[in-house]
């Protein structure tokens, strides 16, 4: 996420996924990460579905925290993992 150092991120991956498991979402820390992954290409669903080359109807389902990590598709995937691993 542009601007943002690692810890801020971490707090903002850390209470997305507290208020979505309060909201009762199956998979919260996957469902943040997507949400965030995409939040910080300030894209739509659709758009960034069509970045990464997968359809939107995963996208939807990986945001809804329907899917764990390991079922979401590889391109979503290796996107959560640039913006785990970016240091500030």
């Amino acid at each position: 996420m542009v601007g943002m150092n690692s810890l801020h991120r971490e707090y903002l991956l850390e209470h997305l996924a507290e208020r979505l498991q309060q909201g009762g979402v199956e998979h919260p820390q996957v469902a943040a990460a997507v949400l965030a992954a995409r939040g910080a290409t300030r894209t739509d669903q659709a758009a960034y579905a069509r970045k990464l080359r997968i359809k939107i109807a995963d996208l939807r389902q990986a945001e809804a925290g329907h899917l764990p990590i390991d079922q979401l598709p590889a391109p979503l995937r290796q996107a959560l993992e640039q913006i785990t691993r970016r240091t500030d």
